[in-house]
């Protein structure tokens, strides 16, 4: 590798221009100087051979690096044709740092995709108790977009409450798009989530407590309904499916605990 340094950048080239993309993503790795040279080249060839794998590295590395253009750049020459499988955005919600998301919103990445369950951005980033994101996507959205349900009927701030990331609640509490007396599939409000997830107590002091709000008093079976005076429907309340409820959060962001 230390003779190979030693070249000229016109040797380089010519021999990045023969290695297939694995290669020539690891040589591009070497150090900056490699890195800004063989860029070009790395780009046109994952272009061409159309790897998924390769192609969602090199956007993540650029939205890290904040590099707008060559995001932009990717975006213009068909990338995500064959990259995300049109929910790029959501992917990187699950798996990458804040500023690898920030980076792909702020270079224009769709930020309305779903998954074939229904979940948008804004829900997973709300689940995962992901602030920054979530804030990002409420200043980029639109209205109807604040209030997308995934399958079941589940809101982000459901899910927010779900987890217990109270930041997050407070954050779409406040948003006034956010229709916090809707109910799921089940008839299950957010007070009903937020009581499972442990933060009821901040909830009840954002919204209120007062007859009409569909709070379901404790899970499983139990079906005490607050504001069935209104003549609302009470139906079975099961827990919410494991996966639901244990899906992998954010280590980095703030969680509500009955303890503080």
């Amino acid at each position: 590798m230390s003779h190979l340094l030693t070249l000229p950048p016109e040797l380089h080239i010519l021999i990045s221009s023969h290695l297939p993309v694995p290669d020539l993503s690891r040589l591009s790795r070497v150090n900056t100087y490699l890195k800004t040279l063989l860029t070009p080249t790395l780009t046109s060839k994952i272009l061409t051979t159309r790897s998924p794998t390769y192609g969602r590295r090199l956007l993540y590395s650029a939205a890290g690096r904040n590099n707008v253009q060559l995001i932009q750049n990717l975006l213009s020459r068909g990338i995500l044709s064959f990259v995300g499988s049109g929910a790029l955005l959501n992917d990187a919600i699950l798996t990458e740092s804040d500023e690898t998301v920030l980076g792909l919103i702020e270079a224009g990445v769709d930020v309305t995709t779903r998954y074939p369950n229904g979940e948008a951005p804004l829900l997973l980033a709300a689940e995962r108790g992901r602030i920054r994101i979530v804030r990002e996507l409420l200043g980029r959205v639109g209205d109807s977009e604040v209030n997308v349900n995934a399958r079941g009927k589940r809101s982000a701030v459901m899910m927010a409450a779900l987890g217990g990331w109270v930041e997050v609640v407070k954050l779409l509490v406040q948003d006034r798009r956010t229709k916090v007396r809707a109910r799921d599939d089940f008839g299950r409000d957010v007070f009903w989530y937020a009581r499972l997830g442990g933060c009821i107590d901040v909830l009840q002091r954002l919204l209120g407590t007062g007859g009409g709000c569909f709070c379901m008093k404790g899970v499983g079976n139990e079906r005490i309904r607050e504001g069935v005076e209104m003549g609302v429907e009470v139906k079975e309340s099961p827990r919410p499916h494991a996966k639901d409820r244990w899906r992998k959060k954010d280590p980095s962001a703030v969680k509500f605990t009955s303890g503080m």
